[in-house]
């Protein structure tokens, strides 16, 4: 199958962002992006994109390895809304975020994020929650010190790429022998995910290197996809 061309996002969706971010629109529903130019706008600059993003790159992704073969332009984006005390619906926090994600459903499963967002760009990866049994395959997995270690390699790399591990606590904490300090550094987490921080838009997103730049940045997360998968996810979870 032939590669499908991407030429870029457009330079205007940060603007467009930001205008999402501070306006307020009425209560009414129908209204809430606005009037159908509005619409079309939104559909033009961030929409359209995001979906011939995703058809361009869903082939590369199903490469990776692991594979990566779901991939979703979830509802929420651009559609994360209050109820101001004065009777508006306002939009938080504007962002196209598009998922990629291992296995036939993305509930459990690891997965690459991709946010464009009125602040800047935003690219991480991992298991934001895990449910008993992950739970317990993560205790496991980190009680065996070559395990941990390529854990720790991949944090490492991930980190390398701009991507921080996140402070996901954990109030159940499992114990281990006092000599096993490293096992014990990792218990704390409920989770692991890893995601970069306030980071500028590249060039490089709203031009035709755009996927080879997403790709490069995603390769530096691949690692902890691959651990996670491993020693983590499971096909039971998919079943379950």
């Amino acid at each position: 199958m032939g590669s499908v061309r991407f030429a870029g996002f457009s330079d205007e969706l940060p603007e467009l962002l930001r205008e999402l971010k501070t306006g307020t629109y009425s209560q009414n529903l129908q209204n809430l992006l606005g009037s159908v130019a509005d619409q079309s706008r939104i559909e033009r600059i961030c929409i359209a994109p995001a979906l011939a993003f995703i058809e361009a790159i869903k082939v590369r992704a199903g490469q990776y390895h692991p594979s990566h073969t779901g991939i979703a332009l979830p509802g929420k984006s651009l559609r994360h809304a209050v109820l101001n005390s004065n009777g508006f619906i306002e939009l938080e926090v504007p962002f196209v975020q598009i998922t990629f994600w291992v296995g036939d459903r993305i509930e459990g499963s690891p997965a690459l994020h991709l946010v464009l967002s009125s602040g800047g760009f935003g690219i991480g990866a991992g298991m934001s929650v895990f449910d008993a049994a992950q739970r317990q395959r993560y205790l496991s997995a980190i009680g065996r010190t070559s395990v941990r270690e390529s854990l720790e390699h991949a944090i490492e790399h991930a980190r390398e790429g701009g991507c921080f591990l996140e402070k996901s606590l954990s109030h159940n904490r499992h114990k281990y022998p006092e000599s096993d300090l490293g096992a014990e550094k990792f218990v704390q987490y409920s989770a692991i995910m890893v995601r970069n921080r306030n980071e500028d838009y590249d060039h490089a997103i709203f031009s035709p290197d755009c996927l080879e730049y997403v790709n490069a940045r995603f390769q530096a997360l691949l690692p902890l996809q691959h651990w996670l998968t491993d020693h983590v996810w499971s096909m039971e979870t998919e079943v379950a």
